[in-house]
């Protein structure tokens, strides 16, 4: 109902929307702002206890105060809000240099969803559903090679870039419904030819750069 109440008050421009409720230029939304904004803005006659459930959920730290951007993250899906709580919180906890962080996580380059996993939830600590997270992974491991290198992760993370990536998936009509759906498969066994090539290309151009 929030999604639905969200594009129809704001024409399809949710994130301006938002912004424009953003009074004193915080940034961020209290309780008493968020409620105002479902209330008065989206028209929601829904029990306070629903709203109060939803803004927990986005207040992560208990903080009081929720990001607009993680907000219009949470309308537009799963996969858009999982990409922007993984920048926030990578960016809370290192600031410029938490691209470092991501890139500590990884095996050789590459991390698989094992890893992806314990990234999202013991490193960020985000409590997103085990089956958003493997959609999320399924859509970055496209040729199902069963990892996926760390700085195409980096790139999803990042704003323009991985807004991008998070609108393609949202036009997969199947996204994250079928991955969650087929228990949370993200690739067949083993490694196909085109993974291993592009690994042995990969591993060949490091190996010839370090010998010049």
């Amino acid at each position: 109902r929030m999604k639905a109440a969200a594009y129809s008050a704001a024409g399809g421009d949710f994130a301006k929307l938002l912004w424009d409720q953003d009074r004193d230029s915080t940034g961020h939304m209290t309780w008493p702002e968020f409620r105002h904004t479902c209330r008065r803005v989206l028209k929601l006659s829904g029990e306070d206890a629903h709203l109060r459930a939803i803004f927990a959920s986005l207040d992560a730290d208990g903080s009081g105060f929720v990001a607009i951007e993680e907000i219009v993250a949470f309308v537009q899906g799963p996969v858009e809000h999982i990409r922007v709580r993984m920048r926030i919180a990578a960016k809370a906890r290192e600031g410029d240099a938490w691209e470092m962080l991501i890139e500590s996580q990884a095996t050789d380059g590459y991390i698989d969803f094992v890893q992806f996993r314990a990234l999202c939830r013991d490193i960020l600590g985000l409590d997103e559903r085990e089956s958003h997270l493997r959609a999320v992974f399924a859509q970055l491991d496209y040729e199902r090679c069963g990892d996926v290198a760390i700085d195409d992760v980096i790139e999803f993370m990042r704003s323009d870039a991985g807004r991008r990536i998070a609108a393609a998936i949202a036009a997969d009509d199947d996204g994250v419904e079928s991955v969650a759906s087929s228990g949370g498969a993200t690739q067949p066994p083993g490694e196909t030819a085109s993974c291993a090539f592009a690994k042995s290309e990969a591993a060949g151009t490091v190996e010839r750069m370090r010998s010049r």
